[in-house]
């Protein structure tokens, strides 16, 4: 049985960038009042900037699509989740704008379409039964797997 594995992590430098920024600011901002006088402020500030950071470490998209169905979770928010080939009515694999059509990356939604997006960069995805969209930062190697797996390559719709 051929299997897709994807495995997603933010990798945008400017984001990285942004929060270590942030978290300097912070420790800066903290040490100065841990030198003066404790406080409890500076304390949660820095745990709170650590935290914001550790999260986006650790989060992680996965994407595996088989011959089974498509099985996806968006560690540690939303767990796994398996969509059997029977339960999916329409799949195609779009090129999509995230910041117009969903303000960004990660967990999204777009109330007017009644999408819920799962992305962690890139513009291309898994538009599932019109209301879930999967991202995929390797579409080359997405559609590398389509053309050796005929039977999946039959479900799917490609759209640009």
């Amino acid at each position: 049985m051929n299997i897709y594995i994807e495995n997603q992590r933010f990798s945008q430098y400017w984001l990285w960038l942004i929060l270590i920024i942030i978290f300097s600011g912070m420790l800066y901002d903290g040490t100065q009042h841990f030198t003066n006088y404790p406080s409890t402020s500076a304390i949660i500030g820095l745990c709170m900037a650590f935290l914001i950071i550790l999260f986006f470490i650790i989060l992680k998209l996965r994407v595996v699509i088989s011959e089974d169905g498509i099985t996806y979770s968006f560690f540690p928010i939303i767990k796994e989740k398996h969509l059997s080939w029977d339960k999916i009515n329409t799949i195609e694999l779009i090129e999509y704008n995230p910041i117009r059509e969903f303000g960004g990356w990660g967990f999204r939604y777009n109330p007017s379409k009644n999408i819920k997006a799962y992305n962690t960069g890139g513009n291309v995805g898994l538009l599932i039964n019109k209301n879930l969209l999967i991202g995929l930062k390797k579409p080359t190697k997405f559609q590398l797997f389509l053309s050796e797996n005929i039977t999946i390559r039959n479900k799917i719709v490609i759209k640009k």
